[in-house]
């Protein structure tokens, strides 16, 4: 072991390669961290982004039913706006 050491330039050199030996594992292992973490963060934003697609689709959905009669005729009947027999009425002239 002091043969190792006797020259400084040896000691020096060694020395520096395990310190940057040192700070590449911290920085493989910080980066593996953060891998994962990234990776966890967009399996999340993949289930939002399918989620506002359903959401988006179901909107679409109702905006379809909404514009129908058949809506119109039970938004009528369960807000009071109409009886059922104007209800019947009107459905009945439009045949």
């Amino acid at each position: 072991m002091n043969k190792l050491f006797q020259d400084k330039k040896t000691a020096f050199i060694l020395v520096t390669l395990t310190l940057v030996m040192v700070l590449l594992v911290c920085v493989l292992v910080t980066m593996l961290m953060q891998y994962s973490t990234l990776t966890a963060r967009a399996d999340d934003l993949s289930a939002m982004i399918n989620k506002a697609m359903q959401d988006t689709a179901s909107a679409e959905q109702l905006w379809e039913y909404m514009q129908t009669d058949e809506y119109v005729y039970e938004w009528a009947r369960n807000n009071g706006k109409l009886t059922e027999d104007q209800i019947n009425w009107v459905t009945g002239q439009q045949n």
